[in-house]
């Protein structure tokens, strides 16, 4: 019980700092993860993780999905186009 409490309240000291993401994020696929590089496949993993894809671009020879969250924030996943994993999270500029 101790534990749990102890967690419980470095969550909320993270959360009241700022220091943990926002839901929307947490949705987003991580790095590393498997999601395929069609253009199908990144709108489904997009549309399940409540940021509908509004673009797709190459850059630098990579995939770059750009969606926008239910707060308005963009976002961009980007992908190995070979392996379908996700290289890179972040906010949009």
């Amino acid at each position: 019980m101790r534990v749990f409490v102890c967690v419980t309240r470095a969550a909320h000291v993270a959360l009241a700092l700022g220091l943990m993401p926002m839901c929307a994020q947490a949705a987003l696929p991580s790095i590393g993860q498997q999601v395929g590089a069609s253009a199908e496949e990144l709108k489904q993993v997009m549309d399940l993780a409540g940021c509908p894809l509004q673009a797709l671009a190459v850059e630098a020879g990579q995939v770059a999905a750009t969606c926008q969250d239910d707060v308005g924030e963009v976002w961009k996943v980007v992908v190995d186009p070979t392996t379908g994993r996700v290289t890179g999270v972040a906010r949009a500029e």
